[in-house]
């Protein structure tokens, strides 16, 4: 079991490239301190001015007046369902490296699916029942298949027939797909796990989602080592993961009638991967440099220069020839992009889990103003701000330990390795930009808009609205 989760604790087991080591390199050549750390701060800002946008531009109806005058609803919807497809068709082009799919394929593909997904809810509503019960989850699966279908029609098949191993790629990303919506599945069950149980039963359910997570990481990763593509794909997997637990384990932690126990648990439960990351991390740096206290990791330049720094430092402990140490030098190089790569891994983690709280605060303190609030069950029981206020503190607790967290392990980073945490993280929000927006946009509404009374949520399954 150990060895199972040493195995999983950072997520990987690939390492950066060499052209994306020299990207890195050229970053931080290029980029000052004051940019990486507005990078740092400003990327969340977007997809939560979207969500409070949708809040308060599109007011709801109350959902007894039917499907009809909630228009506003339906125009969220599908501003969700266009950013979904957008979001796949992104993870599709790195899965299939070998092929870009023009931008006016992928607005096609996001409109024409956001389209006539919409259109499919609205004459299910109207046949059957509104609020649909469990909207998201009943609705998945037809959102997959016309998702796929109008890719398929519209992408151009003869070129992509000439990908190399295509079908081995379209399936490791179709796996991966599965995987990340086997996530919309698993957390709605285990929030209503988490309204129910209190007390030490409570505390001991806060482990599943993250075994899941822990364990879906790995088997994503493997997928993207399948492909070639672990060092583009596998943190923005991380990414993805991330955002989507933290976002409900905030939930988890507002939802308990126990709320210092609640964050004692997941803070024990941040600790350990934390710990064993870093610890593989500096176990990693050891392997590169017999003094882990040096920088070991230096900005790399050419590769020419590389080479001779590295290969300064073997013969340094190796007599004769640098051409006879040609592999170990090789080995050395691998070394230390595999540090890099772990790295990175655990800068997201901890970035996710920083900034996640800190949105959500601001978030809730915009809806408590908002008509919508009504429309959510745990804002319609605050009835004063003394409540908003204290749901607020149990959060900033969550929040304050995350973010000092993350200050820690990149002092760590720039202590024992010699580089900077700060600028690898603005590095991996710049260089995947399009990728992080994608799924920042998805899921910061379909989280935080999960349990509002037009999603048809119930939690005890009686659905007293259909009859």
């Amino acid at each position: 079991m150990l060895r199972m989760l040493r195995a999983m604790a950072v997520g990987g087991h690939g390492c950066y490239s060499e052209e994306r080591v020299r990207a890195f390199d050229a970053y931080c050549q290029k980029t000052s301190r004051r940019r990486a750390f507005a990078v740092c701060i400003l990327s969340p800002v977007p997809s939560l001015l979207y969500v409070i946008i949708l809040e308060a531009a599109f007011p709801l109806a109350p959902p007894e007046e039917g499907w009809a005058a909630n228009y506003n609803a339906w125009i969220r919807m599908y501003c969700a369902g266009i950013v979904l497809a957008h979001s796949l068709v992104s993870l599709g082009g790195r899965f299939v490296p070998d092929f870009q799919f023009p931008r006016r394929v992928v607005a096609c593909t996001a409109i024409a699916t956001g389209t006539i997904y919409i259109l499919v809810c609205i004459g299910w509503a109207a046949l059957w029942v509104y609020p649909l019960p469990f909207f998201l989850l009943l609705t998945t699966g037809p959102y997959m298949v016309i998702w796929a279908t109008c890719f398929r029609c519209i992408v151009d098949t003869t070129c992509l027939r000439q990908v190399q191993n295509l079908r081995f790629k379209l399936l490791n990303f179709v796996k991966a797909v599965v995987w990340i919506c086997a996530l919309t599945l698993f957390y709605p069950a285990y929030t209503a796990l988490c309204a129910t149980q209190t007390g030490y039963l409570y505390v001991f359910i806060t482990v599943l989602p993250t075994l899941l997570k822990t364990g879906m990481k790995a088997k994503l990763a493997s997928y993207c080592r399948a492909v070639g593509q672990e060092d583009q794909i596998s943190s923005v997997i991380q990414f993805t993961i991330e955002v989507f637990h933290s976002l409900y384990i905030i939930n988890c932690v507002q939802l308990s009638t126990n709320a210092a126990l609640s964050t004692l648990a997941f803070v024990l439960l941040d600790l350990g991967p934390s710990l064993l990351n870093s610890h593989k991390i500096l176990r990693g740096a050891r392997s590169v440099s017999p003094s882990p206290t040096k920088q070991i990791i230096p900005p790399v330049p050419t590769k020419p220069r590389l080479t001779q720094e590295l290969g300064n430092r073997i013969s340094r402990t190796m007599p004769g020839p640098v051409w006879r140490n040609a592999s170990k030098i090789t080995f050395r190089s691998a070394a230390s992009r595999r540090v890099l790569l772990m790295c990175e891994y655990h800068l997201v983690y901890e970035f996710v889990e920083s900034f996640i709280p800190v949105a959500y605060m601001i978030y809730l303190s915009i809806l408590y103003h908002l008509p919508n609030r009504k429309y959510y069950p745990h804002m319609a029981a605050l009835q004063t701000d003394a409540d908003l206020h204290r749901m607020l503190l149990n959060i900033s607790v969550f929040a304050v330990l995350e973010t000092t967290s993350l200050i820690f392990f990149c002092r760590v980073v720039q202590r024992k390795l010699g580089m900077s945490g700060l600028f690898q993280l603005a590095f991996f929000l710049e260089d995947q930009c399009e990728m992080v927006q994608a799924w920042l946009f998805l899921w910061m509404p379909y989280c935080l808009f999960f349990t509002v009374k037009h999603g048809g949520v119930d939690f005890t399954l009686k659905f007293a609205w259909i009859h």
